[in-house]
């Protein structure tokens, strides 16, 4: 992470995070895909465990761990998002009083921040976040999306009015309702600004699809990036579709875990 940046606002999504059972081939495909590069640090603590930190043109895109030990056992690979709160423990309690639960209890990486998981009523899981001080600053979404950066973050969820409870209540987000002809999108915001959005998953769904955050990375040409997914050993999940912001597709990589790629009509 870098020091340079000023810390997210309250609700913001500030890191981004992959985990698999194979780091080195998820190495590979990122690389070839998106041009990032990595590097490898110890993770705090005695743990002789490593984290890495993903890279692209000298600026931080998110991290990546190995997922390893029995507590990950049945967990697939996938990508995790940060939201910064303002007190984790106090952000944690009210995910309770609201009707979620906890994957995890807060806990404090040392010299970086204090983080937890929060299942919400639905099922989707996210974690919260709050860096300590004097610690690296995560990275924030910029309000103009950069190719091969974490551009959107969307809650696809199976209760949409229970999500909107909850969320409102935990974060504090407010909402904004868009027609995309057909459905009707929310949109997350904070301090007026536009941070996520939310959709509600209709009979169209396969019933095993679970609540979920879906993560957009931003790139110049939908259809290009599906190509380079699926010769980096990735698969294209749903295909090029133009939408009324834009085009995007769903893709996997060749870990498992799976997001989506975007190119904007206009910005963020």
């Amino acid at each position: 992470m870098t020091t340079t940046r000023n810390r997210p606002a309250q609700g913001v999504f500030c890191w981004m995070e992959h985990a698999s059972r194979d780091r080195d081939a998820a190495k590979a495909f990122y690389g070839s895909v998106f041009g990032w590069t990595f590097e490898d640090h110890p993770m705090p603590g005695d743990t002789g465990r490593t984290y890495t930190m993903i890279r692209q043109a000298g600026e931080d895109v998110g991290g990546m761990y190995a997922m390893e030990g029995p507590m990950f056992e049945g967990v697939p690979a996938h990508w995790m998002s940060y939201i910064q709160v303002e007190d984790v423990d106090a952000a944690a309690a009210r995910a309770r009083e609201a009707g979620g639960r906890l994957g995890y209890e807060p806990m404090d990486v040392p010299g970086v921040g204090r983080l937890c998981l929060v299942v919400d009523p639905t099922g989707a899981r996210v974690s919260f976040w709050k860096g300590c001080e004097g610690g690296p600053a995560p990275v924030e979404s910029g309000d103009v999306p950069v190719p091969g950066r974490f551009c959107w973050y969307e809650l696809i969820t199976r209760d949409l009015p229970a999500a909107r409870d909850f969320w409102g209540r935990v974060i504090g987000w407010e909402f904004a309702e868009q027609d995309m002809g057909g459905f009707t999108y929310v949109v997350l915001k904070t301090g007026g600004r536009d941070v996520g959005g939310m959709m509600a998953m209709d009979e169209n769904w396969p019933a095993e699809v679970p609540s979920h955050w879906m993560y957009y990375i931003a790139v110049e040409d939908v259809d290009a990036a599906c190509k380079a997914v699926e010769a980096a050993g990735g698969s294209v999940c749903v295909p090029p579709t133009d939408i009324p912001v834009g085009r995007f597709a769903v893709v996997g990589d060749n870990t498992g875990a799976t997001f989506s790629v975007l190119r904007l009509n206009t910005a963020c």
